[in-house]
């Protein structure tokens, strides 16, 4: 079965752990360490040590660079591709919901509602 991937930038307030139980109780299931594994995922929760504007985050384009987490997700060994893209789009939607910033960079960006930016629903929560 083929794999797949996805990049997801997420501002979050809360400490990475909050956000991996967060992650884990959408999908009903338990965190471990930080990172979430659901049938058709596998998410590692990161601290994007990166996240402060500079001069190469010049526009709004680019400013899901700046948000405090990433989530490297991956798809489990048994998810097809509609799964995954499925399990993602309810990712971005709970924190889109949430009122939480997230963007999602993969190369099936195009299946994920708004194409995985949901820029109506892009608010910098850090001002």
């Amino acid at each position: 079965m083929e794999e797949y991937e996805c990049l997801m930038y997420v501002e979050f307030l809360g400490a990475r752990e909050n956000l991996s139980e967060d992650i884990a109780s959408l999908f009903s299931v338990v965190s471990s360490d930080g990172n979430v594994s659901t049938d058709a995922l596998e998410i590692d929760v990161l601290t994007n040590d990166d996240n402060y504007f500079d001069e190469n985050v010049d526009s709004l384009d680019s400013i899901y660079l700046t948000y405090s987490f990433i989530l490297d997700i991956g798809s489990s060994k048994s998810a097809s591709k509609e799964d995954f893209v499925s399990s993602v789009s309810k990712l971005l939607e709970f924190f889109w919901s949430e009122g939480c910033p997230a963007v999602a960079r993969c190369e099936f960006s195009e299946l994920l509602p708004y194409d995985g930016e949901g820029r109506q629903h892009q608010l910098d929560i850090r001002s």
